[in-house]
């Protein structure tokens, strides 16, 4: 029987209830923090970290360091792992200042289309809302209409009546 298994068998029994106080309070604090890093994280992948488990069984963290839990994910659980170099090429995209900018920017350009999209949308990027269309009173549209049917306007003069008669601009 191995350390997952043992550590399941004693959440099961009902003698130990302080270890399963323990075990939902960890669980619903490290889903949660995790979540609010867009990174997703379950009850069966917590409890293949070791530390998790120390902590539960003993009530103490095995470092002085009570996030230590996350290095391990991060070297454990793809997904972690894969979700925190999202967050640090973002964190450096976004700094300019950061001496990493420079590699991440080449990093980023080195990705297809398809793949920049996609990594965007996973990261909660949304496109800048579009303004609402402006409204013209009828006065206005007849104004414009008159413009653009009598020739008087040339060129971008045209095509910025024409969008602004359309609600575009």
């Amino acid at each position: 029987m191995d350390d997952i298994e043992s550590f399941r068998l004693l959440l099961a029994d009902p003698r130990n209830a302080a270890l399963k106080q323990r075990w939902d309070a960890f669980t619903e604090h490290a889903v949660a923090r995790a979540a609010s890093k867009n990174i997703p994280l379950t009850a069966a992948e917590l409890v293949t970290l070791p530390s998790v488990r120390i902590y539960c069984i003993s009530g103490q963290w095995p470092t002085a360091d009570e996030h230590a839990w996350e290095d391990q994910a991060k070297s454990l659980l793809p997904a972690w792992r894969a979700a925190a170099e999202n967050a640090a090429l973002y964190e450096s995209l976004n700094d300019v200042e950061n001496p990493q900018h420079g590699p991440a920017t080449e990093r980023w350009a080195s990705l297809s289309p398809q793949e920049r999209m996609r990594r965007a949308r996973e990261a909660g990027m949304e496109l800048p809302k579009t303004a609402e269309r402006a409204h013209l009173s009828d006065e206005e549209r007849s104004r414009l209409q008159k413009q653009l049917n009598s020739g008087m306007l040339r060129g971008s003069a045209k095509i910025a009546a024409y969008r602004r008669l359309e609600g575009l601009t």
